[in-house]
């Protein structure tokens, strides 16, 4: 008996649900595409001129000016001194790039690198001075439209003591337009 009336119950409910056909009719979707203005790429090759913080053992620790012509090539020089006490410590760099790849947010380059750092106290003439020179890869990172992160694996070679080491650099930079 009460699967009967189950089934008279669920009989109703079927029966009188409304039914709808299928809408045959076809409709075609419309796209509108808004136009976004193109940001810059800061890569491009436009004369550009940055200023930035720069931190390596090959071209300098200190802050840093670069230069990027409209072509492969650019430079950058950086510089930096502090005292502490009667110690003074100072880094005087310079770096050469070539752009191995461009891309839409970021650069991969060759470089090659010179940085004469200072360590030593205000009386001593001769310190402790060292040149150092070496070559290396980098890239870039467009973290906005003018700002740049970069970091590079140099094989500096240290010139008082005649050894190489694979080090890092890193930078931030500011490009003007």
């Amino acid at each position: 008996m009460k699967a009967l009336a189950l089934a008279a119950m669920l009989a109703c409910v079927v029966l009188v649900q409304p039914c709808t056909a299928q809408d045959t009719e076809k409709k075609e979707a419309v796209v509108e595409f808004k136009s976004v203005p193109a940001q810059e790429n800061i890569f491009t090759y436009k004369p550009r001129w940055g200023v930035g913080i720069h931190g390596g053992l090959l071209s300098g620790i200190g802050l840093g000016v670069r230069f990027h012509p409209d072509s492969r090539f650019s430079a950058q020089l950086v510089g930096g001194g502090i005292k502490l006490e009667e110690d003074f410590y100072a880094t005087l760099g310079a770096e050469g790039q070539f752009d191995l790849d461009v891309m839409d947010a970021s650069r991969l380059y060759a470089l090659l690198g010179l940085g004469w750092y200072q360590d030593g106290k205000d009386d001593d003439e001769e310190g402790d001075n060292t040149v150092r020179i070496g070559a290396g890869i980098g890239y870039e990172w467009a973290v906005s439209s003018k700002m740049v992160f970069l970091g590079s694996l140099n094989f500096t070679y240290f010139t008082k003591t005649g050894v190489f080491w694979p080090l890092p650099q890193f930078g931030l930079f500011y490009y003007f337009k």
